[in-house]
């Protein structure tokens, strides 16, 4: 196995476990649903359940839409290991490590409570961000990655 899938797992498990942590000691933390602990002037750490997706689109899917987003982000990690296998590169190893390892975090909360676990909130001037976790961080990061990595690649000839 070359340097590249180590980077990739060890990126993917590192991500799925702190995420998983993350989460759990914000549940153990906080009492209740909706709690809101002060951090920074900027920052709380807020429980919130999240049955959607990004910016909590497809709330309203319920227990069809729990099921669509574990198949769709089946589809989405089996698709970025096709695609580091065919065009392995040491970046890509460590965008699609993140962006897996994001995929698999916010998964194992659909599948064990029909939700995501959100709990950073950042606001400022009034204006409140939506509340999102480790994982989705991991998976933003690792697109812009991504991104920034095929601007700068020379095109396939």
């Amino acid at each position: 196995m070359s340097g590249i899938w180590h980077r990739f797992y060890f990126l993917a498990i590192v991500t799925l476990v702190i995420d998983q942590l993350s989460k759990l000691l914000v549940v153990r933390s906080l009492s209740s649903l909706q709690e809101s602990v002060w951090v920074l002037p900027f920052l709380n750490i807020v429980y919130e359940l999240n049955p959607g997706v990004a910016f909590s689109l497809g709330a309203d899917l319920g227990g069809f839409g729990r099921w669509l987003f574990v198949l769709i982000a089946l589809a989405i990690i089996v698709g970025l290991i096709a695609y580091l296998r065919a065009e392995p590169t040491r970046r890509r190893g460590f965008a699609f490590g993140l962006i897996v390892g994001g995929a698999l975090g916010n998964m194992v909360d659909r599948v064990r409570i029909s939700a995501v676990i959100d709990w950073l909130d950042f606001h400022a001037f009034g204006f409140h961000y939506p509340t999102f976790n480790v994982a989705d961080s991991a998976i933003f990061i690792g697109a812009c990655l991504f991104l920034y990595d095929s601007l700068r690649s020379p095109a396939p000839r």
